[in-house]
């Protein structure tokens, strides 16, 4: 048994396999292994605290999603290609659902806030994608609506194509405001 575990220190050693902690991980490989995607993504973990300030004096992209929920993963794959080709290198993530059962209280407020920029017909649920700037929603995309199930992959490849565009579309008209 000995020389077995010596054996294995040695392989590992020697390819140099190490094992990270979750706490020494970046946000973004956190992200990847989540949500399923490429290392290569611009998300951080945000807490309520930060999205409630960039909502009142703040600039900056915010995405509230839910990784166990379907839209919210297929729209991050989506998402994420968007980011990469338009060149975001910092968007805001909170988990919308994990926020509301652990801070109910600031769930509500941050709701509340929301809200409050929003046409009365819209619903707040995941994913949603907020483009701020000086605490102010400039723009935003309520994607839950916009993707049916079509097929094993949960969206048509026309869908994809449809909504990776207005993602695009909506990060360019965001940067050249803010450039």
């Amino acid at each position: 048994m000995k020389k077995v575990v010596l054996f294995l220190v040695i392989i590992f050693y020697i390819t140099g396999c190490s094992v990270k902690k979750i706490e020494e991980q970046k946000d973004n490989e956190k992200f990847a292994i989540e949500y399923n995607i490429e290392e290569e993504n611009p998300f951080h973990y945000s807490t309520i605290e930060e999205v409630i300030s960039l909502l009142t004096d703040g600039s900056g992209i915010i995405f509230l999603g839910n990784s166990d929920g379907e839209w919210s993963r297929l729209c991050v794959k989506i998402l994420n290609e968007a980011f990469i080709k338009t060149k975001v290198e910092n968007v805001s993530y909170l988990n919308f659902k994990t926020s509301k059962d652990n801070e109910p209280k600031k769930h509500k407020k941050l709701v509340k806030q929301i809200m409050s920029q929003l046409s009365k017909e819209e619903k707040l649920q995941t994913p949603a994608l907020f483009f701020v700037r000086n605490g102010k929603i400039e723009s935003y995309s309520l994607d839950y609506e916009e993707i049916t199930k079509e097929n094993k992959e949960g969206y048509t490849e026309k869908e994809h194509k449809k909504l990776r565009t207005k993602y695009i579309r909506l990060i360019e008209e965001y940067q050249k405001k803010n450039a």
